[in-house]
């Protein structure tokens, strides 16, 4: 946990949702977690965190991990550029893994 970065979305003083990120090597970071409460989705919030998270934790490469069946998921995440490369490997549930590169 010392190594990860914990962020919590706040609205009107109350939390909505939150970020977990973890710095796999110095140019490498990795999307744990982005949740928003379900009664603040489809409000574009989701769209500032992904906005806020490349624009304050700068990396040359972001991935993330993701399950088949979060269909509304692949589609936010393809709409800012990441690709689905596959499935994770030996994982007992199967994820797919997303990757965007950062020139």
């Amino acid at each position: 946990m010392r190594n990860d970065v914990y962020l919590k979305i706040m609205l009107d003083g109350a939390i909505i949702g939150g970020i977990i990120l973890e710095g796999l090597d110095s140019d490498h970071m990795q999307i744990v977690r982005i949740w928003i409460h379900s009664e603040h989705q489809d409000r574009r919030i989701g769209q500032w965190a992904m906005e806020h998270i490349r624009e304050n934790y700068p990396a040359g490469k972001w991935t993330l991990e993701t399950p088949p069946y979060a269909v509304r998921n692949h589609h936010f995440y393809e709409k800012f550029v990441y690709v689905n490369k596959g499935w994770l490997p030996d994982c007992p549930e199967p994820l797919y893994v997303y990757e965007k590169e950062i020139e």
